[in-house]
């Protein structure tokens, strides 16, 4: 078999589903490994807890509410 050419395997369905769920696994592994990692996505995240705790937030539930935080 030569370097261009790829092999071929029969799996059951079953397998597969296994395979699809852990392939989806591990990117949100590797996701959150890239966020951990970003000093600017981790400060964000801090700030934003610190407003939560010090009740610093506003509950959204139309258009509206959006606009008017924005005022």
């Amino acid at each position: 078999m030569d370097e261009t050419t790829t092999g071929s395997a029969i799996i059951s369905s079953e397998a597969f589903s296994r395979l699809k769920r852990l392939q989806s696994e591990f990117e949100e592994v590797i996701e959150t490994i890239e966020i951990l990692n970003t000093p600017d996505l981790m400060d964000q995240i801090q700030r934003s807890r610190k407003d939560i705790l010090a009740g610093r937030i506003h509950s959204i539930s139309s258009v509206d509410d959006l606009d008017s935080i924005w005022e």
